[in-house]
């Protein structure tokens, strides 16, 4: 006999948080706020690029590898985050944290994320204001990196996302048959 699901627990499943936080964390712990933070934090000290590229890291860390959402519900927080103005992967850490550990959630995504690339951004415009960059090997590296980067996050996402034209409704992909 199952047991009756408590309203929190309810709560936590209709966000699509699943695993031990459905059952285990109220909505009202610390506990998933921080983890959102150093999640978001380990990839705002490792990611680079520009949106589209974080894209395809947050797909790896938040869908792939935590689970913390599904693949539909991933590409509908893509689609909201880059119909609004400003920078795509900021909006989508932030619905990201909100949609685990509510608003403190999304502000700690958005702080883990951003705050390292700010930092980083101050120190190097402070270097580049004494510094000739402009013959820098390592800066077309970066460049060089970031392309590949891009072109693995776009290649992911189109073979992930529904083939669907304007108009047509969502339709989850169909299940291949098991080989015995």
């Amino acid at each position: 006999m199952s047991r009756q699901r408590t309203p929190h627990e309810k709560w936590f499943r209709r966000l699509g948080a699943g695993g031990r936080y459905a059952r285990r964390v109220s909505p009202n712990s610390s506990r998933p706020v921080l983890e959102v933070f150093l999640a978001a934090l380990r990839l705002g000290l490792t990611s680079f690029g520009g949106p589209v590229a974080h894209i395809g890291y947050f797909r790896r860390e938040y869908v792939q590898k935590r689970r913390w959402l599904g693949e539909a519900a991933f590409a509908d927080l893509v689609a909201l985050s880059q119909s609004l103005p400003g920078p795509a992967s900021s909006q989508l850490g932030f619905a990201i944290g909100t949609r685990r550990a509510g608003l403190r959630g999304g502000l700690a995504a958005w702080a883990g994320f951003t705050l390292p690339s700010a930092v980083a951004m101050v120190a190097l415009g402070l270097v580049a204001a004494s510094v000739d960059l402009s013959g820098a090997g390592w800066v077309h590296g970066l460049k060089l990196v970031a392309v590949a980067v891009v072109a693995q996050a776009v290649v992911g996402m189109a073979r992930r996302s529904p083939r669907t034209g304007p108009g047509e409704r969502s339709r989850p992909p169909r299940s291949r048959p098991r080989s015995s």
